[in-house]
């Protein structure tokens, strides 16, 4: 990778506007895109400078007046322009993409150079060698929109030849990536979501890069735009439209109804405090988001033929409505008393803004909800998130020391563990019987506790430190309950009966991250008191599932040895603190640990080889 140690820059000058000119031609015809599109990727005020890598190899650098790198040529007399990742978030599809795995994007982060064709999932149909790549993560299977993309590369071999799928081949070298030494020339922006694969409204990327655009291709009239795209995230079921005759389709004007339907569904659910927002953030970030995700439930299409929500799903977007563009469209809202709108910045580069919402318009206050992509989107990822549970901790409480009487005068067991909602059913309905203690009306403490009534209660949550107050809310009541009884936790695992076990017992989960010259290596212990239902197997293939990592299970080799689960890769520990956490382990139970000076020891030993005899004498 070329920029993976910090650039030599010469002074930069402002580029003439002549050579502006040729420039955004050579964008234009090389990238194929529209004139609207060159001037916004050559603003400007864009500036040049000659540079050196770390290698020592020459080069040109465009920037914007902030400072943030767009464009560079490598080379001295090279006419190849190559994009940065700030450029790809304005336009991500200005390049063809290739969709990797999850551990070749924190490869790629780390420093990688190259990628083997094992490491992709789906790329763009007829790569050749020394073609240019946007390489992005995949979302295959999923609904989400195409994630932006997070390196630039150049294909090593053609990627449709059968030479191709061979697993040891090196593909695709890294150009430039995310994080490297080039992004941090700029604002150092978080990788931005990604946005459908139909929206080219706006810039994403830097919270001050959104835009929205005015001018959109055309819809031709015998055609709807976008009929044979295929929307990523739609899965492998969302087929082109013209491919089946026989999937249902929208006319334009009932895509702009569907649009509507959106806009209100963002303006009823999003707060007014999140205004004043940009076009383009508003329209990719809320609306699209917003559209049904069963869209025949909210309008049936014309052709009354069958066919999948997905299909119908990727039809919704302002290419194939009656509008054409999203100023048009936010304006015909503007003019219905939905919002306001207002361009703000220079006259060239004004940008167009939402400054608020009419909440209480008609439309709005009786607009009604529908299932959105957003929440269909959610609730696929919980049920992904739900299968890679492998034991769920119930956190349950025992009467203990002062708290026994009580139960006892209550009728109920002292040996019975309660939960949290069980123990606020048995206090209201204790509370119940004594209405002298409850306030008539609902307050921040409707509980008189000077009744003599409660004294037992009282008698059990106080505590010779802590004064119990005259009076406090049930949740309060509760609360001081919960913490003079025994915690226990009820384990269930994924296949397999409860257990029973009190807090105390269980030792918390040790994750320590240990010093590795090449890759981190993350050793997970403490799993013993836990192995009646977690079966370490069981955790490290989940782990090397949702880490993306090898995760394997070293057995203990003595007293001094505690069994443990290895994970290595380029992840780090406080990273599978959380992937525990998804698995199902609470995060009281989980301590994420630094090394102590043994294993300091222990690890240099390991890594550091003994010198022999002549590299002794020749020190």
């Amino acid at each position: 990778m070329m920029f993976r140690k910090p650039l030599t820059l010469k002074t930069s000058s402002a580029v003439r506007n002549s050579d502006k000119r040729k420039l955004r031609q050579r964008i234009a015809s090389t990238f194929a895109c529209s004139t609207e599109d060159a001037d916004i990727l050559v603003p400007d005020n864009i500036q040049s400078t000659n540079f050196r890598t770390y290698n020592d190899a020459p080069g040109v650098l465009y920037l914007d007046a902030d400072g943030t790198p767009l464009w560079y040529s490598l080379g001295r007399s090279s006419d190849e322009l190559i994009p940065t990742v700030y450029t790809l978030w304005k336009r991500p599809h200005l390049l063809p993409f290739v969709s990797t795995l999850q551990r070749a994007m924190t490869i790629v982060i780390e420093g990688g150079s190259v990628l083997k064709r094992i490491s992709f999932r789906e790329h763009a149909p007829g790569l050749q060698k020394g073609q240019l790549v946007a390489l992005r993560e995949s979302t295959f299977g999923s609904f989400a929109h195409p994630p932006s993309p997070y390196a630039i590369g150049r294909v090593l071999q053609s990627l449709d030849e059968p030479a191709a799928a061979s697993q040891k081949k090196d593909t695709v070298a890294i150009l430039h990536a995310w994080k490297d030494c080039l992004w941090e020339m700029g604002p150092k922006s978080a990788l931005p979501e990604g946005v459908p694969a139909d929206y080219t409204e706006g810039q994403v990327g830097t919270d001050d890069a959104a835009q929205a655009s005015t001018a959109l291709p055309a819809v031709p009239s015998d055609q709807p735009a976008g009929v044979g795209q295929t929307e990523e995230g739609e899965g492998s079921s969302a087929r082109a439209i013209d491919d089946h005759p026989d999937q249902p389709a929208y006319t334009p004007s009932e895509v702009s109804q569907l649009l509507h339907l959106s806009l209100l569904q963002s303006l009823a659910t999003l707060p007014p405090s999140k205004f004043p927002i940009l076009a383009g953030e508003f329209y990719s970030g809320h609306v699209l988001p917003c559209r049904p995700a069963f869209p025949e439930t909210v309008l049936p299409p014309s052709m009354d033929t069958d066919g999948d929500s997905a299909a119908l799903r990727k039809q919704i977007a302002l290419k194939v409505s009656t509008h054409k563009s999203l100023a048009e469209f936010l304006a015909i809202a503007e003019q219905a008393g939905l919002l306001t709108l207002r361009k703000q910045g220079p006259k060239q580069k004004s940008e167009l803004m939402v400054m608020s919402v009419n909440v209480n318009h008609s439309d709005i206050v009786h607009h009604e909800r529908f299932p959105t992509v957003r929440e269909y989107e959610a609730s696929r990822a919980a049920e992904k998130d739900e299968d890679n549970v492998i034991v769920r901790f119930t956190e349950v409480w025992k009467p203990h020391h002062h708290t026994v009487p009580l139960f006892d005068e209550w009728g109920l067991s002292a040996d019975e563990r309660y939960s949290y909602t069980a123990l606020e059913g048995i206090l209201n309905t204790r509370l119940g019987a004594h209405p002298d203690a409850v306030a008539s009306s609902s307050g921040a403490s409707p509980i008189d506790l000077t009744q003599p009534s409660l004294a037992p209660l009282v008698a059990a949550i106080s505590h010779h430190t802590t004064p119990v107050p005259q009076s406090a809310s049930v949740q309060d009541v509760l609360r001081l309950l919960v913490q003079r009884m025994e915690p226990w936790y009820e384990i269930q695992p994924r296949n397999g009966d409860s257990v029973l076990q009190p807090k105390h017992a269980l030792t918390p989960i040790k994750v320590v991250q240990l010093p590795k010259p090449r890759m981190k290596v993350t050793t997970i212990t403490g799993l013993e008191s836990y192995e009646p239902v977690v079966n370490p197997e069981e955790l490290a293939n989940v782990l090397r599932k949702v880490c993306a990592s090898t995760a394997f299970v070293s057995p203990p080799s003595g007293p001094k040895k505690p069994l443990e689960v290895i994970v290595r890769g380029a992840l780090q520990a406080p990273s599978i603190d959380v992937y525990l956490i998804k698995i199902g382990f609470p995060k009281e139970l989980i301590r994420v640990e630094g090394l102590t000076k043994a294993q300091k020891r222990e690890a240099h030993k390991r890594e550091v080889p003994k010198r022999g005899p002549y590299k002794k004498a020749q020190k």
